[in-house]
């Protein structure tokens, strides 16, 4: 089992507000596309390989292995407006897109075939649709919440994969602005009223705001995703003031950055055993900034971004790779990750499974610098081992191997490799 540290004790992990420091590495940007085209929000499909990036007319995605484009923009339209998007982890073709309409209405489309056709599921009375979020317990559960116009905005809920919504009972926000769902399923929505939480998928609600400053909007939540090892599991929040971290489910925030933030996703760090993550933030002034050594080394990851209004960024943990989307000159693209950690010492392999979550298989794979015994194995939550994927001397270089749990319930689980040089552990979710 994974022990949970104390706050005292990560704190002085953590502890201390922005110490700006140089880069460590100089960061070269990869120009993709989409220069000159008015966009609003980007989502990292890792699942299906695939980068969505949302558009005043529509949006656009990227099919990462073949480098390809498709525009799903209806231009010269008016209403089309997207300000989030969700893949489906198991259905390739699925998207959803929150949108606004001319008349400041908020509706959800749903397509099949990546937005060839699209046709609408949710029709809001109270304003744009602005997040949509699955959840982490369950494949066919999303979230999605609303920026009001004149009434109060709305909280919906959908268990059918996207294809039809319900709205919820009021929350104690009058408008929201970004859900969270962290590892053990709880939902956190962001807005006026700071923070609130739902542990049972948005039918009732609780404060969760201890920390956060009153009269501050909070603009965006990232939670750890699922597959980090970190001994605590971390939500973050940002507004106009800064960012704010916490570890027990909000309870309790405290600020670890004091620049305004727009938006935070959640980078995959090797630091040989265990894989952690780190939070990078756009702020309120434009720039990339990156938790990148702890306790407080926060770098400016700008580069060359500079200038050119940095809104969104995602992270695709499977190519260990950050994009960045600014306002109207397109997308870049660098590499983050294990290439530019700092050295933790030898290390044996790297493991990783993808999707994580994942129904109803997942795949495992690590790579071996030379040849040798090599033992993989998956565990329940108790301990119990229930697979061993395998076992003995392996060949050095790449190794990918398929778990199919059949019958096994839902929930968390564990992969173990052990090495004559280590072992490293990964958490996988099985969404039921």
């Amino acid at each position: 089992m994974i022990a949970r540290c104390s706050r005292t004790c990560l704190l002085a992990l953590l502890g201390g507000f922005l110490l700006l420091a140089p880069p460590v590495s100089a960061v070269e940007w990869e120009y993709l596309s989409m220069t000159g085209i008015h966009s609003t929000c980007i989502r990292a499909d890792a699942e299906h390989h695939r980068v969505f990036v949302g558009t005043v007319e529509g949006f656009h995605y990227l099919d990462i292995p073949t480098g390809v484009w498709t525009e799903r923009d209806w231009e010269g339209w008016i209403g089309r407006q997207v300000y989030a998007i969700a893949g489906h982890p198991t259905l390739a073709q699925r998207v959803l897109t929150a949108r606004e309409n001319a008349f400041f209405k908020g509706y959800i489309e749903l397509s099949d075939d990546l937005g060839a056709t699209e046709h609408i599921v949710y029709n809001s009375g109270a304003g744009s649709v602005v997040d949509i979020e699955n959840s982490t317990m369950d494949a066919e559960e999303f979230y999605a919440c609303t920026w009001p116009d004149v009434v109060r905005g709305e909280f919906i809920r959908s268990r059918d994969g996207g294809a039809t919504w319900t709205r919820l009972a009021p929350t104690h926000h009058y408008a929201m602005t970004t859900i969270a769902v962290d590892v053990a399923g709880t939902v956190f929505l962001g807005g006026d009223a700071r923070v609130t939480r739902s542990v049972n998928g948005g039918d009732t609600w609780q404060p969760a705001w201890n920390g956060l400053p009153l009269g501050h909007t909070v603009s965006c939540l990232a939670a750890d995703p699922v597959g980090e090892t970190m001994p605590v599991g971390h939500v973050f929040a940002g507004n106009d003031l800064g960012l704010y971290e916490t570890i027990d489910g909000g309870e309790q925030w405290d600020a670890i950055l004091d620049v305004g933030v727009r938006r935070v996703a959640m980078l995959q760090w090797s630091l040989g055993l265990p894989i952690v993550t780190r939070p990078a933030v756009v702020t309120t002034d434009g720039r990339l900034l990156l938790l990148r050594e702890l306790p407080d080394h926060w770098t400016d990851e700008t580069g060359g971004l500079a200038g050119l209004q940095p809104i969104d960024l995602a992270f695709d943990p499977t190519a260990s790779m950050l994009y960045v989307l600014t306002a109207q000159a397109g997308v870049f693209r660098a590499e983050y990750g294990m290439a530019d950690a700092p050295d933790p010492g030898p290390r044996p392999a790297l493991l990783r499974a993808g999707p994580n979550p994942f129904l109803p298989e997942t795949r495992l794979a690590f790579t071996l610098a030379e040849a040798g015994p090599a033992t993989l194995e998956v565990f329940d939550a108790t301990g119990r081992r229930v697979a061993s994927l395998c076992a003995g001397w392996q060949a050095s270089g790449r190794h990918e191997v398929a778990w199919s749990p059949g019958t096994a319930p839902g929930g968390v689980y564990f992969a173990r490799l052990q090495l004559s040089g280590g072992m490293e552990a990964l958490p996988l979710l099985r969404l039921k």
